[in-house]
């Protein structure tokens, strides 16, 4: 048996024959779609507390991303001001 043929029997097996590769539903392919995290905490059966710790990292993060883009805003603005002023006041 080719190493082709080997790989085509082993597809054609029922998942459920196959250990090394666990069920994925249309449920599952949803539930990863609206969160990852929750998806990949769900499979580990890391229960309901990591899922929140997960929430607030992911929370925090998001805080940051929106106080650094306020600082990145901010440092143009100051930017544009200071080039203005030193070519408008010539």
């Amino acid at each position: 048996m080719t190493e082709w043929q080997e790989l085509e029997a082993l597809a054609r097996q029922p998942a459920s024959d196959r250990p090394d590769r666990p069920d994925i539903t249309a449920s599952d392919v949803g539930d990863y779609t609206f969160c990852g995290r929750s998806w990949w905490l769900r499979r580990q059966q890391a229960g309901l507390q990591s899922h929140a710790r997960a929430g607030l990292q992911s929370t925090g993060d998001t805080l940051m991303r929106i106080v650094w883009i306020c600082v990145a805003y901010a440092a143009a603005i100051a930017g544009v001001c200071v080039w203005l002023i030193a070519h408008v006041a010539r």
